[in-house]
């Protein structure tokens, strides 16, 4: 026997040791309780009488627990004669040791032209292992489980299940049914008995179940009510309770005299099976065929550069739907990959934020499922593509330096395509605005026809200048941008970005070809006097906070300076010698920022303090910027536009000015530190409420 099996005492929970954690509502659990009526639990609860409401409206005083239940209603061990013909059978599941870590190194520096097999991710060899009843290690059993949730649920292909938990509810009858004798009567049994399934998949960080009914014959027990396992006043109850009056996710037809309906439709392509992804919120798996709905995009967030492929799922397609999906108010038509699933490449979408979407399946005449996803700034997306810097030489071999050796970038090539053999191109996307109009174009190539391995290095010296017309004169203007990696002639697939990164490792030979070898001055001076005709925005910010304290303490118009934060990343790139550095929250009305740094004493650190600040080793104070990193309303127009125009005229001249050219005195005669002078400290004060305040306030916010 793999399976341990529950003894026969009515309503009596046996509670098991899972040897993980399964996370579940924001909560982790390493033990559950197994209940013959239909439910697991994460906590003891007492069995009371049917009707049941959850979550109990009378917790704290009554109990409200914590569980999952596939049916939960009162079911009683059938037998025929004196044999038991009912069960609950239930077993945990794990990896072996050896394959718990197991997975495809997509970044290993094998030959760039060496294909990849893709059926690596799983285990190549069937591993089983009985320790005990109830406890088994297979590897085999949790690639199936692992392979029929991605096939069903959306988001879920990055997932893998190193852990299981099984239970089988097998021919229970209803609560007060009544016992058999006779073996004559066996095939009446039948008709009062359920057999239905709960699986528990979880990888400790994300976790998952499904539901498989087999065969519902009764709907609730005499405890409810019911006349031979039909009626009553409430029928089976199935679902999830977060416990302690956190919330109650119903499953279709829970509670209502149609549940048996639970075996025969089925939220992905096997009639009975059901699936939820469950560790944070519910959120449930494959499709539906309500009249409306919501829609589930994975992944949720993404780069408002667009390209990146999202899988979109809710509302169940045919094969002659056409899928419009409604970005905001951008229309992208998609592709349907499955009944449940669509495929969308994201627009470019010039805003960052949560935004709508809506998913039509007839044209785009009605749009009845939405859902919601959030489009990040360039420079605090995931990347794609990892520019990676050189632990030995990592001041030499660097994208941020002009003259490396030697440079490499790695990719999830699963992210890309799971298409064998795939062939990707490698090329560079630059920006590029003025006050009337903006540019996000090819400007470069790096390779074209390589092995999908999720791995390239090359030496910039060695890059060959493009032959393509249109690329020839991209030197002129743009200094910075990303690194894009793209299946060959798939424009239907997405893409992969890197983050922003300054080209003047691969504009160098232009430069000094066609600016000389003082080829950074040049551009310095260039963006100088090019700078000085646009609007002076110095008095439009708001003053500098004068101590540490001050900018600590004001955290309604100052937020920390995301890569100077003395509470997170204290790697101060930009200004060297700052303990502490903050930025204003929201843009003037011009698009500029504040940016406020500090010394170790806490007193404000200003671009006038030292005479020689030309070159920047030491010493680095906060500058205004142009336009905020966030970006500003409009967001489609210059200077508003979220990270994009806050390194096209801030951050690039730094790296070209300062790093470059060691002439920062250029870029700090452009970008004067604002002074705390006219600073005004919000005022401190306390508030003491009393219930009728209370009331009164809360009376505000519903009307």
């Amino acid at each position: 026997m793999h399976d341990a099996v529950l003894v026969d005492r009515p309503n009596h929970e046996t509670q098991i040791d899972l040897d993980f954690f399964f996370p579940y509502y924001g909560f982790r659990f390493n033990y559950t309780f197994i209940s013959p009526n239909g439910f697991i639990s994460f906590g003891r609860s007492k069995w009371i009488q049917p009707p049941y409401t959850f979550p109990n409206p009378k917790w704290p005083e009554r109990q409200d627990p914590s569980f999952i239940a596939p049916f939960l209603s009162r079911a009683t061990f059938q037998y025929t004669g004196s044999t038991r013909i009912s069960n609950v059978w239930y077993r945990t599941v794990h990896r072996t040791v050896a394959s718990s870590g197991d997975e495809v190194n997509f970044y290993s520096k094998k030959s760039q032209n060496q294909d990849v097999n893709f059926l690596h991710s799983q285990t190549e060899k069937p591993k089983y292992r009985r320790i005990h009843s109830g406890y088994v290690e297979d590897d085999q059993l949790l690639d199936s489980l692992t392979s029929d949730l991605q096939d069903g649920v959306n988001g879920a292909n990055g997932f893998r299940a190193l852990h299981a938990l099984i239970v089988t509810w097998e021919r229970m009858a209803f609560g007060g049914a009544p016992k058999i004798v006779n073996l004559q009567d066996y095939e009446n049994a039948k008709c009062w008995q359920n057999t239905f399934q709960l699986v528990l998949l979880t990888d400790e960080i994300r976790s998952y179940t499904i539901f498989n009914y087999a065969t519902l014959n009764w709907t609730s027990s005499t405890d409810a009510g019911s006349l031979r396992g039909r009626g009553g006043y409430q029928s089976a109850i199935a679902g999830f309770n977060g416990g302690n009056g956190t919330g109650f996710t119903a499953m279709p037809y829970s509670a209502r005299g149609e549940i048996f309906k639970l075996a025969t439709f089925s939220s992905v392509s096997v009639p009975g099976r059901w699936m939820y992804r469950v560790d944070e919120e519910i959120i449930r798996g494959g499709c539906s065929n309500a009249s409306s709905g919501y829609l589930v995009i994975a992944p949720d967030r993404g780069t408002m550069l667009g390209g990146i492929a999202v899988n979109v799922t809710g509302q169940c397609l045919m094969p002659r739907n056409t899928v419009h999906v409604l970005f905001d108010e951008l229309v992208v038509i998609c592709s349907r990959l499955s009944i449940h699933r669509a495929q969308c490449v994201l627009p470019r979408f010039h805003r960052v934020g949560l935004v709508s979407v809506k998913i039509s399946s007839d044209g785009g005449r009605t749009y009845p499922y939405i859902g919601i996803f959030y489009f990040v700034p360039p420079d605090r997306a995931v990347p794609g593509v990892v520019l990676r810097r050189d632990v030995l030489n990592y001041q030499l071999n660097a994208f941020d330096n002009p003259t490396p050796d030697l440079l490499s970038i790695t990719w999830s090539a699963k992210n890309l395509t799971n298409i064998p053999n795939a062939k990707v191109t490698i090329d560079l996307f630059g920006y590029w605005e003025n006050a009337e109009m903006h540019k996000f174009e090819r400007v470069g190539i790096i390779a074209e026809n390589v092995n999908n391995v999720g791995f390239y290095e090359f030496s910039p010296k060695k890059l060959s200048r493009p032959k393509d017309p249109a690329l020839l004169d991209k030197w002129k203007n743009y200094d910075f941008g990303v690194v894009r990696v793209s299946v060959k002639d798939r424009t239907d697939l997405g893409v992969l970005y890197s983050m922003l990164t300054s080209f003047s490792w691969y504009f160098l030979p232009d430069w000094e070809k066609n600016l000389g070898p003082d080829w950074a001055l040049k551009r310095c001076i260039e963006w100088y006097e090019k700078d000085g005709k646009w609007r002076n925005f110095w008095m439009d910010l708001q003053p500098c906070p004068c101590t540490l304290d001050q900018a600590l303490f004001d955290v309604g118009r100052f937020m920390p300076y995301l890569e100077c934060d003395m509470n997170g990343d204290g790697g101060c790139y930009y200004h060297r010698g700052s303990s502490h550095c903050v930025m204003s929250t929201h843009a003037a009305w011009s698009g500029g920022q504040t940016v406020c740094c500090y010394d170790f004493d806490g007193w404000l650190l200003h671009s006038d303090d030292f005479e020689d600040l030309d070159v920047l080793r030491y010493y680095s104070p906060g500058l205004p910027y142009r336009a905020h990193m966030f970006g500003s309303y409009p967001y489609q127009v210059p200077p508003y536009i979220p990270s994009l125009s806050n390194w096209f005229h801030d951050l690039a001249p730094y790296h070209m000015c300062c790093r470059f050219a060691d002439k920062c005195s250029f870029l700090f005669w452009r970008r004067q530190t604002r002074s705390c002078q006219g600073y005004i400290p919000p005022a401190a004060g306390d508030i003491l409420l009393d219930l009728l305040m209370v009331a009164s306030i809360l009376s505000l916010l519903m009307v």
